[in-house]
């Protein structure tokens, strides 16, 4: 079964900001991020149970897992699986503190 991708406003302008950066530093890297954001999430709608739960301490925080982006690993992409759905919450540099940004919820 293939899940329905729901990716947030959030998922969008974070892939947006990130593959504008990338543009600066090299010419053309910011649409070969779009393409591996593409692929990694139809990876994810292939089989989201795949990855694994991120060791967030909130509650609703709790069933969040993290996916890497294909070719850019130091970039991940945060998601919730809801039924036959799933929700594309983030996609952040590794760096980020989303441990906090996520416990937040």
């Amino acid at each position: 079964m293939i899940y329905k991708l729901v990716p947030s406003v959030e998922a969008d302008n974070d892939v947006f900001d990130i593959a504008c950066y990338l543009s600066e530093q090299r010419e053309g890297l910011g649409f070969r991020f779009y393409e591996c954001v593409e692929d990694s999430y139809q990876r994810i709608a292939e089989n989201p149970l795949l990855k694994g739960l991120a060791p967030f301490r909130h509650a609703k925080a709790k069933n969040i897992r993290i996916a890497l982006v294909k070719d850019f690993s130091n970039y991940l992409i945060f998601y919730q699986i809801v039924s036959n759905k799933v929700n594309i919450l983030r996609v952040l540099h590794g760096a980020r503190d989303y441990m906090n940004l996520f416990d937040g919820l």
